[in-house]
């Protein structure tokens, strides 16, 4: 099971509540969300809004008091409705969220099963919910539901060599047929990787595939600590790949020898430089627009594929993605090798991957209840 979290800023609990409304009247009667539970005291809409005014009236500072969550499934997880409302409350329950108010929509849109989930952080009794550590506790929640409801189990993000596709990265391969740039890097940097006996045969693999290498190298000593992969349009470090992807995982393989390999490196790093100096000069001053794995989403690119799919509505107000170990994110080319890694085996990109349970928000996710509060004083002190 893979859960992504969203902390939707600007008290944004009625677009989240509208985004999923919204999919119980489908164009398509076969794609239609359909209403699990609530605990409203009606569903409608304009009482749901005068509820959600009343709990904003106890904690009125609280700048972003709505948290959606998807709990996606594989395909070879067949669930009934009252499982996935039983799932659903376990996993609120295991966040924290245990008297507040909620509802659960079954969404049928896309390729697999998955259920979204909205809650009101603020409690009948006022106090909030705390979004500390959520990732961390939301991967040992999913890992504790798939054992105890039989799910297909997803490997821990600590131990997984691969950073599994997201939620948007499954639905855009289900709708297009085409890999996101990040999957589709993976990929091909792989296939450089096998069998590749030296730095220099590893970088040429690369090269030829459209992948460029950046590598962090001392101007000194030659001492490689670490590599930036780089395709049109898209700059990718290697945790965000996966920890395979890293250089001390690539190193095992190429046995990069500082003495003899650093003007290959070098030489490299020179071609990486030269053909993208523009986007790495957006990278360098820290452009919102640059396509970074540093904290940022690694695929804005394929976002604005999903804004055209309609998915903007989902998201309520401009985000970010927090790194999740952090505590916070060529078509006639590429169209045989989308072919050859999804369509033979459309749950291969499932299988191999971990929790891709992250937390939206207009800024880095942390404290408790009354986090809004401390950030505004530390940047007041900054």
């Amino acid at each position: 099971m893979i859960a992504k979290q969203k902390i939707h800023k600007g008290n944004n609990f009625m677009g989240a509540f509208n985004y999923n409304d919204k999919k119980m009247r489908h164009a398509n009667p076969t794609k239609r969300a359909e209403l699990l539970a609530h605990n409203f005291l009606s569903y409608q809409r304009d009482l749901i809004q005068k509820e959600v005014a009343m709990l904003r009236s106890l904690r009125p500072k609280l700048s972003r008091d709505a948290y959606h969550v998807s709990l996606n499934f594989a395909k070879s997880d067949n669930l009934t409705n009252t499982e996935l409302i039983e799932i659903s409350r376990e996993y609120l329950k295991g966040i924290g969220f245990n008297d507040n108010l909620y509802a659960v929509w079954k969404h049928k849109d896309a390729g697999h099963l998955h259920v979204h989930i909205l809650a009101s952080r603020i409690r009948y009794d006022g106090s909030v919910v705390s979004d500390s550590n959520n990732y961390k506790r939301s991967e040992a929640l999913c890992r504790k539901l798939e054992l105890k409801y039989n799910l297909t189990q997803v490997e821990s993000s600590k131990n997984a060599l691969e950073k599994a596709p997201g939620k948007d990265e499954l639905e855009m391969i289900e709708r297009t047929g085409k890999l996101s740039n990040r999957i589709l890097m993976q990929e091909k940097v792989k296939k450089a990787l096998l069998n590749a006996k030296s730095t220099a045969e590893f970088i040429a693999r690369c090269e030829k595939q459209g992948v460029y290498l950046l590598f962090n190298q001392s101007k000194t000593t030659g001492r490689v600590s670490g590599i930036t992969y780089v395709m049109d349009g898209f700059i990718a470090k290697g945790q965000k790949l996966g920890n395979m992807f890293k250089w001390n995982s690539i190193n095992q393989i190429i046995k990069y020898e500082q003495g003899t390999e650093n003007k290959t490196v070098s030489a490299a790093n020179d071609r990486t430089r030269a053909r993208f100096s523009a986007i790495l000069n957006e990278a360098n001053t820290g452009n919102s627009h640059a396509t970074i794995a540093t904290g940022r989403a690694a695929a804005m690119d394929d976002r604005q594929n999903e804004r055209d799919a309609g998915h903007a509505s989902e998201t309520g107000s401009q985000s970010h993605i927090g790194e999740a170990d952090q505590n916070r994110e060529e078509l006639s080319a590429n169209e045989s090798l989308s072919d050859d890694l999804f369509f033979r085996d459309s749950n291969s990109l499932w299988e191999r991957g971990h929790s891709t349970s992250r937390v939206l928000s207009g800024n880095q996710v942390g404290g408790g209840g009354d986090d809004d509060g401390r950030r505004k004083k530390r940047r007041k002190r900054r």
